[in-house]
């Protein structure tokens, strides 16, 4: 059930293992999801699922939670980049809402405020620009 394959990378050495997951007896709640309730038990009493060191290796363990530490460092880093994106592609449309409907806030903008300021953008691209322009360089200390 267990394979190892070294990799040397800039003399760091990388191990990945492959972990089978086929006939692993993993407790499951209703819905099909894992539900260890305990890394080790030595004694378990009778109807207790196993706990997760009667199902994995000490190896396996510290694999899965490297891959599942990775995982989640992945996923913030991709939610911060997404952010980030939407943030720049909304940021045109806010200055235009602001200049449609200088007294609405972006948060309290209606549908049809945004849609005017959209449309704004659009019809008056070049001053958009030279307004994206001059919001950086006041933006900047």
């Amino acid at each position: 059930m267990l394979e190892e394959a070294h990799y040397t990378v800039d003399r760091l050495v990388v191990c990945v293992m492959k972990i089978s997951l086929q006939g692993r007896a993993i407790p499951r709640t209703k819905t099909g999801d894992p539900c260890f309730r305990h890394l080790m038990m030595k004694d378990l009493d009778e109807g207790e699922p196993p706990s997760v060191l009667h199902v994995f290796t000490m190896e396996e363990v510290v694999e899965l939670v490297n891959r599942a530490l990775y995982q989640l460092e992945y996923q913030a880093e991709s939610h911060r980049r997404r952010a980030a994106r939407q943030r720049e592609a909304e940021r045109p449309v806010k200055l235009a809402l602001k200049r449609v409907h200088p007294q609405t806030s972006w948060a309290k903008a209606t549908p049809g405020q945004i849609q005017d300021a959209v449309s704004w953008c659009h019809n008056n691209a070049a001053l958009l620009e030279e307004l994206l322009r001059l919001h950086d360089q006041d933006s900047k200390p």
